[in-house]
């Protein structure tokens, strides 16, 4: 599992070749899919927008983004229903009944396929320093809008523990089987 904000600034490197391709600037999400949709590229001062690669085409290590073998950075074709973390950090969580769990802070994702997991949520920097911050499970029955982001009212129960990389798996599990929004929800929000 890995965050994506500690992606931000890696270098990309091409290991066949043994050169470094650029610097990751900027993660886009993809909200029907519930995965990274790809990555943003600056090569030393200029931001190559969209230039940039798919989360299946690199191998995401400690200290690097490793182009797998053959793969190269690409024009991405990101569908209208992708958005940039930076668009999406900050806004504020909402339960399908109104209640606030805090702002987003960074996203959880897994590195072999790019599967979001969970959001990592801020409840003000106090509550941050004495209780940590929560991690909030996300089910495909997500609605991203335009201000806000709605979850089932479920993932209230998880909201503020510190899940395991395997309960946080069988929790998204057990949220998309239960949940009551239905996929077709997004078609009604206004998107940004």
């Amino acid at each position: 599992m890995k965050r994506l904000s500690y992606l931000m600034g890696m270098p990309l490197l091409a290991i066949d070749k043994g050169e470094k391709v650029g610097e990751l600037c900027e993660g886009y999400l993809n909200t029907q899919e519930h995965s990274i949709g790809g990555f943003i590229l600056k090569k030393g001062t200029i931001i190559t927008q969209p230039f940039g690669v798919f989360p299946n085409q690199v191998n995401v290590g400690e200290s690097a983004i490793v182009l797998k073998e053959k793969e190269q950075p690409q024009v991405l074709d990101l569908p209208q229903h992708c958005f940039p973390y930076t668009k999406i950090k900050e806004k504020p969580i909402y339960t399908k009944n109104g209640e606030n769990l805090g702002n987003i802070q960074d996203i959880l994702f897994l590195k072999e396929n790019g599967k979001i997991l969970g959001f990592e949520v801020s409840d003000g920097i106090i509550n941050d320093i004495l209780n940590g911050r929560g991690i909030i499970p996300v089910p495909s029955s997500t609605i991203y809008g335009k201000d806000t982001i709605v979850v089932p009212n479920e993932v209230i129960d998880m909201a503020n523990k510190q899940l395991a990389l395997e309960d946080l798996k069988i929790h998204l599990e057990n949220l998309d089987k239960n949940t009551s929004l239905d996929n077709n929800s997004w078609d009604t929000v206004e998107q940004y």
